[in-house]
C-alpha cells in the first residue's frame, strides 16, 4: 500500500466519523504561505484551534484573513504550507474535502438560493440529496434544530422575503444543520444587527 493511499484511507475514516456525529476535530494551520502575482497575502501563518474554543482572527483590510481561511477552505491552494484536521494532514484541493472533514464556513455574501424556502436551501445543500424528500419531515426537523440555536427563522419563508440578518442567521444554521464541526465565519456579524423594521 502506498503512502498515497494510507493517506486517503485515513481522509475517509475521518470524514466518516465526523459526518456520524464524532467529536469535533482540532485543526492547524503550519506556516502557510499564499501569492497572486506579485502580490504575497500570506507569508508563514500558523495557528491552532482546539474543539471547543473560540478565536477571532484580528487585522485590517488587506491582510490576508479572508484568504487564510479560504485556504483552510480549499477554495484556495497554499504556495507553502501543511493543514491538519485531526491528527491527520488533509491536502484540501476544495470546500467538498473540507466539508467531509467537519468544517464549514460562512460568507460575508449569502450562498442562498432567494427563490427557495429556508428549509429547501437547506435540504438541497447537502452533499447527498436524497430522491424523495419528505419535506414535512425536514421542516419539522429544521424547527426542532432551532429550539436549540439563540435565534429562529420560519422554515418556509421564501429566502428573498427575508431582511438581511435573517438571511445570515439561516447561513449560519445551514452549518450546524450540515453537522459542521468546526465552523469558521468571515466577518458575518455585520449584517446581524437588529432590523427596526422587521422586530428581529
Amino acid at each position: 500500500m502506498t503512502q498515497m493511499d494510507t493517506r486517503s484511507q485515513l481522509h475517509h475514516a475521518n470524514a466518516n466519523a465526523f459526518a456520524k456525529g464524532g467529536t469535533p476535530p482540532s485543526l492547524e494551520v503550519f506556516n502557510l504561505s499564499k501569492r497572486f502575482g506579485a502580490l504575497q497575502a500570506l507569508t508563514d501563518v500558523s495557528l491552532k484551534l482546539r474543539p471547543g474554543s473560540f478565536h477571532a482572527l484580528l487585522g485590517e483590510n488587506g491582510a490576508g484573513k479572508s484568504t487564510l481561511v479560504k485556504c483552510i477552505m480549499g477554495t484556495y491552494r497554499a504556495d507553502i504550507g501543511r493543514v491538519v484536521v485531526g491528527e491527520q494532514e488533509a491536502e484540501l484541493k476544495n470546500p467538498r474535502q473540507a466539508h467531509a472533514l467537519g468544517i464549514g464556513m460562512v460568507y460575508q455574501h449569502f450562498t442562498l438560493v432567494e427563490n427557495m424556502t429556508v428549509v429547501e436551501n437547506l435540504v438541497m445543500a447537502r452533499e447527498h440529496v436524497p430522491a424523495i424528500i419528505k419535506w414535512r419531515e425536514e421542516t419539522d426537523r429544521l424547527a426542532k434544530l432551532m429550539t436549540t440555536m439563540p435565534f429562529r427563522v420560519d422554515p418556509t419563508a421564501t429566502v428573498r422575503h427575508l431582511a438581511a440578518g435573517e438571511k445570515q442567521q439561516v447561513d449560519i444554521l445551514k452549518q450546524s444543520y450540515l453537522k459542521r464541526k468546526v465552523l469558521i465565519l468571515d466577518e458575518p456579524t455585520s449584517v446581524l444587527t437588529p432590523d427596526p423594521g422587521r422586530g428581529t
